[in-house]
């Protein structure tokens, strides 16, 4: 399945509601009019397909999905100060990048932490496909505080998307 037709289908239940919902009307409707029994099958397996495909599209988590929620994730373990919890999320391979992220999070008290928007480039043709993140975070730590632009680099693993690098820069 190509991802821009995946993200589509699993990432828009809202428009699958939409457009099932209205074919489904429209098929109802011409089954009054016309009293031919296909519209009325048609109309009631558009309605359970819209059923089946809104079901997929909450349960099934897309790759922009798991990394928006992975960050997520991250962002409360920071601001917890729960350095495991951090560091559980790197790639295996990235094993500079958590020493260097440990040393960097003992040194701050995270008060607040709040991400701005999150923008995600994929690189599926990559192997093992890889993402790039940026996002702008905005933390308040005991010492100050202020707006960082953050740039995460995912590699994909069997067990979903690990943090393989990042690279910070302060201020806008």
């Amino acid at each position: 399945m190509s991802p821009i037709f995946a993200n589509f289908l699993f990432e828009s239940p809202l428009l699958i509601i939409i457009v099932t919902a209205l074919a489904t009307v429209g098929l109802l409707f011409m089954f009054t009019q016309l009293r031919q029994k296909y519209y009325l099958i048609a109309g009631l397996a558009v309605a359970a397909a819209g059923g089946v495909l809104f079901y997929l599209a909450e349960t099934i988590e897309t790759d922009r999905e798991q990394i928006a929620r992975l960050t997520n994730e991250i962002s409360l373990a920071i601001r917890d100060q729960d350095i495991p919890a951090v560091l559980e999320r790197f790639h295996p391979d990235a094993k500079n990048f958590r020493k260097e992220a440990a040393r960097e999070l003992k040194h701050y008290k995270v008060t607040k932490l709040s991400i701005g928007t999150l923008t995600t480039t994929f690189n599926e043709l990559a192997s093992p496909p890889t993402a790039e993140s940026r996002m702008r975070v905005h933390v308040a730590v005991k010492q100050g505080g202020g707006v960082i632009t953050l740039m995460v680099t995912w590699r994909k693993t069997q067990e979903g998307w690990r943090v393989y690098e990042y690279r910070y820069t302060r201020g806008i």
